[in-house]
C-alpha cells in the first residue's frame, strides 16, 4: 500500500478516536451536568455561548484551511499566520468583554454578562492553537492531536462535575470550557513542529488577511445559522425554553460533530491533492458523502424515533419539552449531513468568496424562518429550521458542486439507498415499540432497537444497491 495511504488510514484511525472519545466525554458530562443543573443554568450558558460563540468565528480566521491546503507551507507564512491570529483573539477578547454588559442588559440576566466576561480569556487561548492544530493536521499527526484533546476534554469534564456537585451552578459549565480550551492550548503550542521566523513580512500578513477574510465571511453566516434561534428564543421566549431547545439541538449535532466531522476532517488534507483533476475529485466526493449518509442517518432516525425514552430515562422529568423538538430537529439534521461535506469544495477549487456570499443568502433567509417560527415558541422556531433546511438545501449542494460537476441529482441518488434503508429499519423499530405498548420501557426499548438496527445492517451491508452490488463492491470502491 502507497506511503500515503498508511497516513490516511493511519489518521482515521487516531481522529475517529480522537472524536468519538472527545464527544462521547462531553455528551456523558452534559448528560451528568444537565441532570443536576437543570434548564435554566443551561439556557444561561445558552444565552451566553451566542456572544462568546459569535466572537470565536473571527478567531482562526481561515487560515487552518491556509496552512493545511497550501501546496508548499514557508516557515514565513506560518509566522503570519500566528502573529495574525494571536492579534485578532487579543482584540477579540477584549470585544467580548466589553459586550457583556450589553448582553446582559438585552437578554435581562446579569448572570449572563459576568459568563461572558469569564469567557472572554478562551478568545485568546483558542487563538493560538488554532495555527499549531492546522500543522499537525497537515502533516497527518492524528496521533498526538487524538491524545491532546482527549486529555483536554476529560480535564474539562472533571472539573465542571466537581463543581456541579458542590453547587456552582452555571459556572460548572463555564470552567468546562476555560479548562479544556486552556489545557489544549498549551499542549498543542508543545507538540507542534511550527517555528516562529521573526517578525513577520507584510506580504504574507496580507495574503493571511485577504484569504481569511471571506472565510470569516461564511463564518459570520454560518454563525447565524447556527445560533440565530438560540439568540430568538433566549430574548423572546426565556431561558427554561432555550435549555429544552439546546439539549435537542446538541443532541441533533452529535452525528455532526462525530460521524461528519471525522470524515471531512481526515479527506480535506487528501482531497486537496485533488484539486486539479475534477473526476476524481468528483468521485471522491461523491463517495464521500455516501459514507456519511450510511453513517448519520440511522443515527438522527434513532435520535427521532427513541426521543421519550432517551431523555425520560437520562435526563429527568424536567425535560419533558425536549423530545418532541428533537423529533423535528432530527430530520434537518439528517440534510445538514448530507451537505457538510460542501465547504470542502469551496477551498479545494479557491473559491472562498463564492462560499461566502452563497452562506449570507442562506442565513438571511434561515433566520426569517426563526423570525418566523418564534411566535409559536421554541417549537415554532424547530419547524421553521427544518422546512429552511428542506428548501434550501438543493441550492447549498448546486453551488460548489458545479465547480467539479456535481449535480443535485448525483447526491440525491448518492444518498438515495441510505435513505431507504433507514426508513424501513424506522418503520420496524416503531412497529415493534407500538406492538409492545403497555410493557416496561427498558424492554420495549431494548426489542425495538435490535429490530431497528438488525434491518438497517441487512439492508445497508447485504441487500442490493440501487447501482448495483453491495455498499462493499458498488460503483465507488
Amino acid at each position: 500500500m502507497p506511503r500515503f495511504r498508511l497516513k490516511i488510514h493511519h489518521g482515521i484511525k487516531w481522529a475517529s478516536l480522537s472524536q468519538i472519545s472527545r464527544q462521547g466525554v462531553q455528551f456523558v458530562s452534559f448528560v451528568v451536568l444537565a441532570a443536576i443543573l437543570g434548564p435554566v443554568d443551561v439556557g444561561s450558558y445558552a444565552m451566553a455561548m451566542v456572544v462568546v460563540g459569535f466572537a470565536t468565528m473571527f478567531r482562526d480566521f481561515g487560515v487552518n484551511a491556509l496552512i493545511i491546503s497550501e501546496p508548499s507551507l514557508s516557515p514565513e507564512l506560518f509566522s503570519a499566520a500566528y502573529w495574525v491570529n494571536l492579534g485578532i483573539g487579543s482584540v477579540i477578547a477584549l470585544c467580548v468583554f466589553a459586550s457583556s454588559f450589553v448582553a446582559g442588559w438585552i437578554y435581562g440576566n446579569s448572570d449572563v454578562g459576568s459568563v461572558i466576561r469569564v469567557l472572554a480569556l478562551t478568545c485568546i487561548a483558542g487563538g493560538v492553537s488554532v495555527i499549531h492544530q492546522a500543522l499537525l493536521e497537515r502533516n497527518f499527526r492524528f496521533k498526538e492531536l487524538a491524545i491532546i484533546e482527549i486529555g483536554s476534554a476529560l480535564s474539562g469534564a472533571v472539573v465542571a462535575l466537581a463543581m456541579a456537585y458542590r453547587g456552582y451552578g452555571v459556572w460548572a459549565l463555564v470552567a468546562q470550557q476555560l479548562v479544556t480550551v486552556t489545557v489544549n492550548s498549551f499542549l498543542l503550542m508543545r507538540v507542534s513542529p511550527g517555528e516562529l521566523k521573526g517578525p513577520p513580512d507584510l506580504a504574507n500578513i496580507r495574503r493571511v488577511l485577504n484569504y481569511g477574510k471571506s472565510i470569516t465571511g461564511f463564518s459570520l453566516a454560518n454563525f447565524c445559522i447556527r445560533n440565530g434561534d438560540n439568540f430568538l428564543i433566549g430574548r423572546f421566549v426565556g431561558a427554561e425554553a432555550l435549555g429544552a431547545y439546546s439539549l435537542a439541538y446538541k443532541l441533533m449535532m452529535v452525528p455532526l460533530q462525530t460521524v461528519s466531522s471525522i470524515v471531512c476532517r481526515i479527506s480535506f488534507p487528501e482531497l486537496s491533492r485533488l484539486q486539479e483533476h475534477n473526476e476524481a475529485l468528483k468521485a471522491r466526493y461523491l463517495l464521500l458523502t455516501e459514507q456519511i449518509a450510511v453513517l448519520a442517518f440511522p443515527i438522527m432516525a434513532g435520535l427521532a424515533i427513541y426521543s421519550d425514552f432517551l431523555i425520560s430515562t437520562f435526563f429527568g422529568a424536567k425535560w419533558s419539552d425536549t423530545p418532541r423538538l428533537l423529533i423535528i430537529l432530527a430530520a434537518a439534521g439528517a440534510v445538514q449531513t448530507t451537505i457538510f461535506p460542501v465547504g470542502q469544495l469551496y477551498l479545494i477549487k479557491g473559491r472562498p468568496g463564492l462560499m461566502f456570499r452563497v452562506t449570507a443568502i442562506m442565513s438571511v433567509i434561515t433566520v426569517l424562518a426563526f423570525v418566523a417560527g418564534i411566535p409559536w415558541g421554541a417549537l415554532g422556531v424547530a419547524i421553521g429550521y427544518v422546512l429552511v433546511t428542506l428548501l434550501t438545501a438543493p441550492f447549498e449542494i448546486h453551488y460548489p458542486g458545479a465547480l467539479i460537476g456535481v449535480r443535485v441529482l448525483d447526491v440525491f441518488a448518492t444518498i438515495a439507498r441510505p435513505a431507504l434503508n433507514t426508513c424501513l429499519a424506522a418503520f420496524f423499530g416503531l412497529l415493534v415499540m407500538r406492538g409492545m405498548s403497555g410493557m416496561p420501557k427498558m424492554l420495549t426499548f431494548a426489542v425495538s432497537f435490535a429490530a431497528f438496527s438488525s434491518v438497517y445492517v441487512l439492508t445497508t451491508f447485504f441487500g442490493p444497491r440501487l447501482g448495483g452490488g453491495t455498499i462493499w463492491n458498488g460503483r465507488n470502491r
